[in-house]
């Protein structure tokens, strides 16, 4: 029998070694292209499908938008930057009317009516802590 030195030993060891690690470098090349493939595919699949979703009205809320009427009391303090507050009294059916310059930040007016005729009468924006809850609720189902 031929015994090996030492250094045939040595050698033959590094080249088992650099095939390993050739092996070891081929398979992550090959998991590596095989992930980015997925992940493309993937990438394609869900453009696609938010597309879809946008053309045929799969998106919530998109084909149900409504653009709500502009309320009268918003547009004259767009216009006018005045706003108006109403404070109630102890009894609740006096109620005190001010007006807010948004401008100069100062209140002025000071008249004393009736709550129910503020709210009520002239003056739509103002409403009621039911009627408020209830258009909320309307907006939520669709109505």
């Amino acid at each position: 029998m031929n015994p090996m030195t030492p250094q045939a030993l040595a050698d033959r060891e590094r080249e088992q070694m650099m095939r390993r690690r050739d092996r070891a470098e081929a398979r992550v090349a090959r998991e590596r292209a095989h992930n980015t493939g997925l992940a493309l595919v993937c990438y394609v699949v869900l453009g696609a499908a938010m597309i879809g979703e946008v053309y045929f009205g799969w998106f919530p809320g998109s084909s149900s938008l409504r653009v709500a009427a502009p309320d009268p009391a918003a547009q004259r303090f767009s216009e006018s930057r005045v706003g108006q507050v109403l404070f109630t009294g102890e009894e609740g059916d006096a109620c005190r009317e001010l007006k807010f310059h948004n401008d100069t930040g100062r209140f002025s007016g000071g008249n004393t009516v009736g709550c129910n005729t503020a709210v009520s009468g002239n003056n739509p924006s103002l409403a009621t802590p039911s009627s408020r809850v209830l258009s909320i609720r309307d907006r939520f189902s669709g109505r």
